[in-house]
């Protein structure tokens, strides 16, 4: 095994803690695999002109999780696992959002309660009902061309008849819609 590069892991704990960080989630209280420590400190060695190979890396690893779980910096769960108790890498205090200080908006093809109400204001009741809000003509982009060949029926024709034009009106009751479907059929 390399003393050198255990001795220098050893007295760098700091520094090694912090590569780890940039490299791997590290935390207070967080989850460290031995992995994580096995490659990272090989990493480190690379990057100090310092080769060690997997098994020399894995002895290395042994050996400075041992320290670390003697100066209490990790806490064993299994011989494969520790939690890491190294307050400065606590989490950053995240303040929860503000809330906001107007109502939500209404949901999409919604309109606000107040905006139309199915009873006057001046009702004994009072109470309003949101109503669905119909989509105008300029809603959609070219649903107001006529197809190739003029007032093609869209789509196929459905069992009772043929399938509303794109020129036709939606119908604004259940009146107009068996009025419709009756000229349709041509009854």
């Amino acid at each position: 095994m390399n003393t050198w590069a255990l001795n220098y892991l050893r007295s760098h704990t700091e520094e090694v803690l912090a590569f780890l960080k940039t490299r791997y989630p590290l935390y207070h209280l967080s989850n460290v695999f031995f992995r994580d420590i096995q490659f990272g400190i090989q990493a480190m060695l690379k990057q100090r002109r310092q080769q060690v190979g997997y098994r020399e890396a894995e002895q290395i690893a042994r050996a400075f999780i041992d320290h670390l779980v003697a100066k209490r910096i990790l806490i064993g769960v299994d011989n494969q696992t520790w939690v890491l108790h190294y307050p400065e890498f606590r989490k950053p205090f995240v303040k929860p959002p503000a809330k906001p200080a107007a109502s939500a908006p209404p949901a999409p093809g919604m309109r606000p309660a107040g905006a139309m109400s199915a009873k006057p204001a001046s009702s004994p009741v009072g109470a309003t009902v949101a109503q669905p809000v119909r989509p105008s003509s300029d809603a959609h982009a070219g649903a107001d061309r006529e197809p190739a060949g003029g007032a093609a029926p869209v789509g196929p024709p459905g069992r009772d008849g043929p399938r509303m034009s794109v020129k036709d009106e939606m119908p604004k009751s259940l009146e107009d819609l068996i009025a419709t479907r009756s000229e349709a059929r041509g009854q």
